[in-house]
């Protein structure tokens, strides 16, 4: 199985772990991070997916974060969420560009997205709210920037994630495909 994620910095790693390894079963699993792209399978030649992978990244510039607070998610699950206040947009079209190509397939299935950073996971409604109340000073202020993706692997469900391949976001002006552009017409 496979992944695409933006890892945090140390600074907020560090304030929210002591929260994750209360809150969160999947903690020793993968560290802090906004999934990009969910967990998918992959078969064949590894390759057309790292230049895939380059591609995009050449594309799309650093995505500038800002989190501020934390809501709860009850829908089919009990999930205490950090939500993007600022970079949401940015995800989303970075998203919308990783899922065609070698991963295309991925696009048919997919759900609404919505970028975040996962707190906790609840069994039951009940283990959510008294959470919530345990975490009522907790006041999350962030900004800062994601200037790369990790392609993350694992064979097993209970394996933690190890990274592939990184995916530096490089898009300026001037990125590979404008250069492209630019030297067609001249």
């Amino acid at each position: 199985m496979y992944t695409i994620v933006a890892l945090l910095p140390q600074n907020l790693v560090t304030a929210l772990e002591p929260h994750r390894r209360k809150y969160d079963p999947q903690a020793h699993i993968i560290p802090p991070h906004i999934t990009v792209v969910e967990s998918f399978k992959f078969s064949g030649s590894i390759e057309p997916l790292y230049n895939h992978l380059e591609e995009i990244g050449e594309t799309h510039a650093p995505i500038r974060v800002s989190l501020v607070g934390w809501d709860a998610y009850t829908q089919s699950d009990y999930q205490l969420h950090l939500p993007l206040v600022t970079g949401r947009l940015e995800f989303s079209a970075l998203r919308e560009d990783l899922m065609t190509g070698p991963l295309g397939h991925l696009a048919e299935g997919e759900n609404r997205y919505w970028p975040h950073i996962t707190l906790g996971r609840f069994a039951s409604v009940e283990d959510l709210d008294r959470a919530k109340r345990a975490l009522k000073s907790f006041e999350a202020q962030f900004t800062f920037g994601v200037t790369s993706l990790e392609l993350l692997y694992r064979r097993k469900s209970i394996q933690p994630w190890q990274t592939q391949q990184r995916l530096k976001l490089e898009g300026t002006v001037m990125s590979m495909p404008r250069k492209k552009e630019f030297a067609q017409i001249n």
